[in-house]
C-alpha cells in the first residue's frame, strides 16, 4: 500500500453515483488519497479508516471547482444525468453533461491536474449497437443521453497535446451492486435480475432474452480506471472502450444469476420469459486497444453476481 506522501491524489466528481462510490472505495483500499466530490457530500458508513475526504461541488461556481481540483494528480468525471433523466429533459442533459464537463476541465487545467478521465458510454456508437465497434467507428448517438456524452467527449479530447492528458472511457454495461443501498441503479439489467431472485425467488424477463449486451464486472471497471490513470503512455490522449469484449444474450445472464443463486442458497429460481422479440442485431464492443496497453481482467461475472446477491440479501430481505 502506498504511503500518504507518495500516494496518488484523485478527485472523483459525481462520487455519490453508482460507479463513483465503488471506484472511490476501490482506490482508497489500495492506498490512494481519494477526494469525493458531490453537490451534496455526506460520508459513507464504513469509510472512517480509509483515506477518503469529501468536497462540495457547486457547478455554477468556478472557484468551488478549482478548490476541489487543487493538489490533485487526477480527476475522474462521472457527474452527469443518467439515461432516464436525460431522456426526460434535453436541457438537463445538456447542462448536466456538457456544461459541467467544460467547467470541470477548466478547473482541472487551472489546478495543473495531470490526467482528466471522462466516463462516456458505448451507446455513442448508436442504437441499436451493430457490428464490430472500435474506437475509430463512426459515432451515431440517437438519445439525449448518448448525444450529450458524445459532445462532452469532444471537449475533453480537444485538450489533446496540452499539459492535461485527456482520457475518455466508452463504457459498456457494468454489473455489480452499488456501494450503498440508496443508490438508485437497481433497474440496470444485471442488478435487477439479482434483486428479483432474492426478493421473489424467480426471474421475470420482459422479453425472450435474446437481445445482446456486453457486461463487465464492476470490479474490472474500477481496475481499468486505476490502470489508465497510472499507465505510462506516449499518447497525448486516450479514447478507450471498456467492456468485456463479449456480447451475451440477456437470457444467458439470467441463467447465470439463477445458477449462482442455486449454488449459493441451494434454491432453484425459475426463469419466466416474455414475448418473442424481433431478431436483435449482433455486435462486438472491441476492447483490443485496452488489451494492447497491457490491461488484464481479474474478475468474473459469476464473482460479481455472487457479491450482488449477497448485498441484495442484506438489504432487501427481512431477518427471520
Amino acid at each position: 500500500m502506498s504511503d500518504s506522501i507518495s500516494a496518488p491524489r484523485v478527485l472523483i466528481a459525481g462520487a455519490r453515483g453508482y460507479i463513483g462510490c465503488r471506484l472511490a472505495l476501490h482506490l482508497a483500499r489500495i492506498g490512494w488519497q481519494v477526494r469525493m466530490g458531490s453537490r451534496h457530500p455526506s460520508p459513507m458508513d464504513g469509510t472512517e479508516e480509509l483515506p477518503i475526504s469529501w468536497v462540495a461541488l457547486d457547478w455554477s461556481d468556478p472557484a468551488s471547482l478549482a478548490t476541489a481540483c487543487q493538489d490533485c494528480d487526477f480527476v475522474v468525471h462521472l457527474a452527469a444525468p443518467n439515461e432516464v433523466i436525460a431522456g426526460e429533459s434535453k436541457l438537463e442533459a445538456i447542462t448536466g453533461t456538457i456544461v459541467t464537463t467544460i467547467r470541470l476541465l477548466e478547473a482541472a487545467k487551472q489546478a495543473k491536474v495531470s490526467r482528466f478521465l471522462y466516463f462516456s458510454t458505448a451507446h455513442v456508437y448508436g442504437s441499436p449497437l451493430v457490428g464490430t465497434l472500435e474506437e475509430s467507428t463512426n459515432a451515431q448517438p440517437r438519445h439525449p443521453y448518448s448525444i450529450t456524452h458524445r459532445c462532452a467527449e469532444d471537449f475533453v479530447l480537444a485538450e489533446t497535446g496540452s499539459a492535461l492528458l485527456p482520457i475518455v472511457i466508452r463504457l459498456s454495461n457494468a454489473l455489480g451492486a452499488p456501494a450503498i443501498k440508496e443508490t438508485n441503479r437497481w433497474k440496470l439489467i444485471g442488478n435487477d435480475l439479482c434483486r428479483q431472485v432474492v426478493e421473489k425467488g424467480e426471474i421475470q424477463l420482459h422479453s425472450d432474452g435474446t437481445a445482446l449486451r456486453d457486461f463487465i464486472a464492476m470490479r474490472d471497471v474500477c481496475r481499468a480506471v486505476e490502470f489508465l490513470l497510472e499507465h505510462q503512455t506516449r499518447e497525448t490522449s486516450l479514447l478507450i472502450n471498456v467492456g468485456s469484449g463479449i456480447s451475451r444474450p440477456i437470457r444467458e445472464i439470467a441463467e447465470c444469476v439463477a445458477a449462482v443463486w442455486r449454488e449459493h442458497s441451494g434454491i432453484d429460481a425459475p426463469i419466466r420469459y416474455g414475448p418473442v422479440s424481433a431478431s436483435a442485431p449482433d455486435f462486438e464492443l472491441s476492447i483490443s486497444k485496452l488489451l494492447s496497453l497491457g490491461y488484464t481482467f481479474q474478475s468474473s461475472l459469476e464473482e460479481e453476481i455472487l457479491a450482488t446477491l449477497k448485498h441484495c440479501q442484506l438489504w432487501f430481505t427481512t431477518p427471520s
